[in-house]
C-alpha cells in the first residue's frame, strides 16, 4: 500500500507534465516531522501545486504523504497538492539544482539540518527551515556559512518563528512599545515552560519517532523550544534591530535529565525496545535519561532574562495540558502571559499597571486592526486583556502565515539584515548553552 501511494502520486505528476502552473517551485526534503506537512495545510498563492519530494523511504515519509493526502480530499477547502517524490538513501545527491524561485522545507531529524541547510543553499534554493536549525555548535559553524552563501547567491534562509503570529505576542510587542508603560523597556525577562513527552488527541496517543529521546538527534530542551522564546524577546523587545552576539552578556546554563522507563518510551513511540543508540542514556535501571530540562540566563541590550523548560513524560492528572508563564517587567509594569490551572490552560494576557490611561490608548490605537479588543479589571492593578475569539488562531494556522512571508522574502525584497543577524544570535546562544550546560552537569 505504501509503495502504491508512491506510485499513483508520482504518475500524477508525470500527467501534470507541462500543464503545471508557473510559479515558485516547492521541494521538501527529509520529512520526518508533521511540521513539514502543515506548511501544506493551505493552498500557497504562487507556488506551484506539484512538489517535489527528496527523502529516505520508511514511515516518516509515509506519514507526511498520508498527511498531505488528508489535506487534498478533506471535505472543506481542500487542496490539490501532487507529490513527486524520489525515495532512497541517496535523496540529499539526487537533490537537483534549484531553479528560479525554488524553495526548499526542512522538518524533521535535527542531527543533519544544518547539513541540509547548507546543502540546499548551495544548489541554489532558498530554504524554509522548521526549528531548531543548530543543535551543536558544529552546526552553529556550518550555519553561519550557509547564511554567507546565501546572501552571495542572493537567495533567503529562514527560520519558522510561528510564535510571531499568535495574538498575545502581537499585542504583547504593541504595549512594549508604549514608552509611558515601558519607559526604558524591559528590565527582565523570566520564561517558564512545560511539555510533555506523551501526548493524546481525541483519545489516541500521538506517536513520537524513535530517535525523539536521543538529544544528538532531536536536540536539549535548551537547544530546542528556547528558540521561540528568544526569538520573541528580539521581535518584541528590539523591533527591527540587529542584535549581535556582542550584545549578549554574562551567559549562563543548566540541564538535567527526564527519566524515562522503557514502558513509557513504548506508550510514546510504539516501538518495543530502545535502539542501540539509546544506551548511552541508560542509568543501569532499565530507563534512559533524557537531557530535556534545563535553564538559560543572559544580558541584552540592558535586559536580563532567564528561560526555563522542563519536559515532564505525562501530567500528573487528567486535563492538565502543556503550561507556560511568560512575565516582562519594567520599573513601572509588568507584562505576563499565562498558561496554566488557573487560565483552563488558556493563553491569556495581563497587565499590571498604576498608568490605565495609557493601557488604554494603546487599546484605542489597535482598534482599527482588532476592534472589541478591552481590558478588564482583574484587582490590584491588573487587568486582563480580554481578546475576542475571532483574533484566536490555532498553532497550525500560523504555518501557512510563516510560509507566506518567506515567499515574499522570496519574490520580493530578500531576508532583512536585522532577521539574518538575530537569527545567527538566537542559535549562538543554544548552542553556547548547551555547551555551559554540560560543563556545569559534569563539572568544569
Amino acid at each position: 500500500m505504501r509503495g502504491g501511494l508512491h506510485t499513483v502520486l508520482f504518475m500524477a505528476a508525470l500527467l501534470a507534465g507541462c500543464a503545471e502552473p508557473a510559479g515558485n517551485r516547492l521541494t521538501v526534503v527529509a520529512p520526518g516531522h508533521f511540521h513539514a506537512a502543515l506548511l501544506q495545510k493551505e493552498s500557497l498563492e504562487g507556488v506551484n501545486d506539484t512538489v517535489k519530494v527528496y527523502a529516505p523511504r520508511g514511515p516518516e515519509l509515509d506519514s507526511y504523504l498520508e498527511t498531505v493526502e488528508s489535506f487534498n480530499t478533506r471535505e472543506n477547502s481542500p487542496t490539490s497538492w501532487v507529490e513527486d517524490v524520489y525515495a532512497g538513501d541517496d535523496f540529499l545527491e539526487k537533490l537537483p539544482e534549484a531553479g528560479k524561485g525554488g524553495f526548499v522545507i526542512l522538518s524533521g531529524n535535527n542531527r543533519d539540518k544544518a547539513r541540509y541547510i547548507i546543502e540546499a543553499v548551495r544548489k541554489g534554493y532558498n530554504v524554509l527551515s522548521d526549528k531548531p536549525m543548530a543543535i551543536t555548535s558544529q552546526d552553529y559553524a556550518v550555519l553561519k556559512e550557509a547564511y554567507s552563501e546565501a546572501a552571495g547567491k542572493g537567495t533567503v534562509v529562514y527560520d519558522l518563528m510561528t510564535e510571531r503570529y499568535e495574538i498575545l505576542n502581537v499585542l504583547a510587542k504593541e504595549f512594549l512599545s508604549d514608552r509611558r508603560l515601558f519607559p526604558t523597556g524591559a528590565d527582565t525577562v523570566d520564561i517558564m515552560d512545560v511539555h510533555h513527552f506523551y501526548k493524546e488527541v481525541l483519545g489516541k496517543p500521538t506517536l513520537r519517532p524513535a530517535w525523539y529521546y536521543d538529544v544528538r538527534q532531536q536536540g536539549e530542551g535548551i537547544a530546542d523550544v528556547t528558540t521561540h522564546f528568544i526569538d520573541l524577546i528580539f521581535w518584541e523587545l528590539f523591533p527591527g534591530e540587529a542584535v549581535g552576539t556582542e550584545s549578549i552578556e554574562n551567559l549562563e546554563a543548566s540541564h538535567y535529565p527526564t527519566v524515562i522507563s522503557l514502558g513509557q518510551y513504548g506508550m510514546s513511540t510504539g516501538e518495543t525496545a530502545f535502539p542501540d543508540y539509546l544506551e548511552e542514556y541508560a542509568d543501569g535501571a532499565g530507563n534512559i535519561e533524557v537531557m530535556a530540562n534545563g535553564d538559560i540566563g543572559f544580558d541584552v541590550n540592558g535586559t536580563h532574562v532567564h528561560i526555563g523548560v522542563r519536559w515532564d513524560f505525562m501530567p500528573e492528572h487528567e486535563g492538565i495540558s502543556d503550561s507556560f508563564c511568560q512575565r516582562i517587567r519594567s520599573e513601572k509594569t509588568e507584562l505576563r502571559i499565562l498558561q496554566d490551572a488557573q487560565t483552563g490552560y488558556r493563553r491569556e494576557l495581563f497587565i499590571s499597571t498604576a498608568d490605565r490611561e495609557a493601557l488604554q490608548d494603546v487599546l484605542s490605537g489597535l482598534s482599527d486592526r482588532f476592534p472589541e479588543l478591552s481590558a478588564v479589571d482583574a484587582g490590584e492593578g491588573c487587568f486582563r486583556i480580554v481578546v475576542p475569539s475571532e483574533y484566536r488562531s490555532s498553532h497550525e494556522d500560523h504555518f501557512s502565515k510563516v510560509a507566506r512571508r518567506f515567499i515574499s522574502l522570496v519574490n520580493g525584497e530578500g531576508l532583512p539584515e536585522w532577521e539574518r543577524t538575530n537569527t545567527l544570535t538566537k542559535y549562538y546562544i543554544t548552542t553556547e548553552a548547551v555547551r555551559t550546560a554540560e560543563r556545569n552537569y559534569h563539572g568544569k
